[in-house]
């Protein structure tokens, strides 16, 4: 009826050119896609320049993301999580299924400011985990319901 565009947003979303109702979502498609996915954009080249900038400052105690996060583990009584190193950028996460903590080479070989911010975020992760928080029980619930429908 309506002629293809192409793909938008990946293969699952369609866009059809003349068609009032975008998506199925009525008139507001572009409230209910394009917005989110503006703001998503914008918070990650905002997070990546700032993690630019502060990874040139050197920070006191010459520690390293690794040995930070080994750090707060061990005051708040937790030995069962592993600190690993991955080579993704930006790629660290929390893994509660197999109680590892994967920091980016980046931030875990580096002395910097901005390493030790996002292993002490990542490191709180760990922490709610253990202490049963429940947020991160629903996140983990998503996640995994996500990785069952992908």
């Amino acid at each position: 009826m309506y002629p293809l565009l192409g793909f938008v947003l990946g293969s699952s979303c369609l866009l059809y050119i003349g068609s009032p109702y975008g998506f199925g979502l009525g008139s507001n498609w572009l409230l209910y896609i394009g917005v989110p996915l503006i703001i998503g954009i914008w918070a990650q080249i905002r997070v990546s320049s700032v993690f630019g900038r502060w990874s040139k400052v050197r920070a006191n105690g010459n520690i390293t993301g690794a040995e930070c996060a080994r750090e707060i583990l061990q005051a708040a009584q937790i030995r069962d999580v592993d600190v690993v190193e991955t080579n993704d950028f930006l790629g660290d996460h929390y893994d509660p299924t197999k109680k590892q903590l994967h920091l980016s080479s980046s931030v875990y070989n580096t002395p910097s400011v901005a390493s030790l911010g996002i292993a002490a975020h990542e490191t709180g992760h760990a922490i709610q985990h253990a202490k049963a928080y429940a947020p991160l029980k629903a996140d983990a619930a998503i996640h995994h319901y996500r990785r069952l429908v992908l």
